[in-house]
């Protein structure tokens, strides 16, 4: 067992007053499900909390021109076109959910911002505050985690780092009447959430049918093992993974109750635990669910052929490898803690 992790306590069976809604804008993937809504979601339900989550993105994605979707126009999204080519496109959609969530009627909304969605958010926070002035507006994402949010004037808190734990205290402050005088609120980096304590992920809300994959995200671990000299993956967060039986447990869930058929782990390794990760591949094939899977991975030498062929017994079909380089000068100045031979036998037994 890990040490040091602090689990998330859920308040189970409290019933609650406070109303919440949870919202992503676009422009993002639209492959996929958006994890970090489902999380919070069931989060924020299991505790007790009116909620409801909308993701505005693939409903313009389904809705709008898709190539606003792609590389060669997300830059539009950033730029001043975005006011006049990209909002005129979206905004009957956005109008829609605007009606949808003020018919909700929440006490808090909170949103996920990217680069690519800080001006479609900000058009919406406007919106929602101008028809609910005493809502309250949290957010958080990479945006609040650069600290590079569009406009911050109509945001009452903004949560940088990890969300849970600060979401949670936030809404039980809210709850009782107690006021947060902070506006940003930092997430301890000492402090490692125990990410077996966290309910599954709640995609109910979802229409699982306008996306590209039939499918979810899901995580085996948080952080990563390795410390190389050009990542800011170890500034932000520190290394902990999950039980191989609890994670195998919440895919046999989705894949039960969602019909899914595939699986997109977020990790930024998934093999930061050599024993979990394959413990996981073979209880995925001892159950007999169907799926397939993809991650990101660092080389290492202890995955051997036999090693592969568990991960492709259990539906892997894709890993993305940060290899960096082949000079075993660059590797080492990188501190990258692996030798070009590591990385061509992953690669030939990848291969195989």
């Amino acid at each position: 067992a890990q040490k040091n992790l602090s689990p998330v306590v859920v308040n189970h069976q409290v019933t609650r007053k406070t109303r919440v809604a949870l919202a992503l804008l676009p422009e993002w993937g639209a492959h996929i499900p958006p994890y970090n809504l489902a999380r919070i979601t069931a989060l924020s339900r299991s505790s007790g909390f009116a909620t409801k989550s909308y993701d505005i993105n693939v409903a313009c994605y389904d809705q709008c021109d898709k190539t606003y979707w792609g590389g060669y126009k997300d830059w539009k999204w950033t730029s001043d076109d975005y006011y006049t080519e990209v909002h005129p496109m979206i905004e009957p959609v956005l109008l829609d959910y605007l009606e949808q969530i003020i018919e909700f009627a929440p006490d808090v909304v909170g949103f996920s911002i990217y680069d690519t969605s800080n001006r479609a958010t900000t058009w919406m926070i406007q919106q929602i505050k101008s028809r609910l002035p005493n809502v309250k507006i949290l957010a958080g994402g990479p945006q609040a985690i650069k600290e590079k949010i569009e406009d911050t004037s109509l945001i009452d808190h903004v949560v940088v780092g990890e969300g849970e734990l600060i979401f949670l205290d936030l809404l039980e402050k809210i709850e009782a009447g107690i006021e947060v005088p902070d506006k940003v609120l930092y997430h301890d980096k000492g402090i490692r959430i125990d990410l077996d304590s966290l309910p599954y992920p709640d995609y109910s809300d979802f229409k699982l049918h306008l996306y590209n994959q039939n499918g979810v995200s899901a995580e085996l671990s948080r952080g990563c093992v390795a410390k190389c000299q050009f990542c800011s993956e170890t500034n932000f967060w520190r290394y902990r993974g999950r039980q191989a039986g609890n994670i195998v447990d919440e895919i046999e869930y989705q894949y039960r109750t969602l019909d899914i058929k595939s699986v997109w782990f977020i990790d930024s390794l998934v093999n930061g635990n050599l024993k979990e990760l394959r413990a996981f591949a073979q209880g995925v094939v001892e159950r007999g669910l169907k799926i397939q899977w993809q991650g990101y991975a660092r080389c290492d030498g202890r995955m051997d052929l036999e090693y592969y062929k568990d991960l492709k017994a259990s539906g892997c079909n894709m890993l993305n490898y940060g290899i960096e380089s082949g000079s075993q000068k660059v590797l080492d100045l990188m501190k990258k803690n692996i030798t070009v031979e590591e990385i061509e036998s992953n690669m030939r037994d990848a291969a195989e």
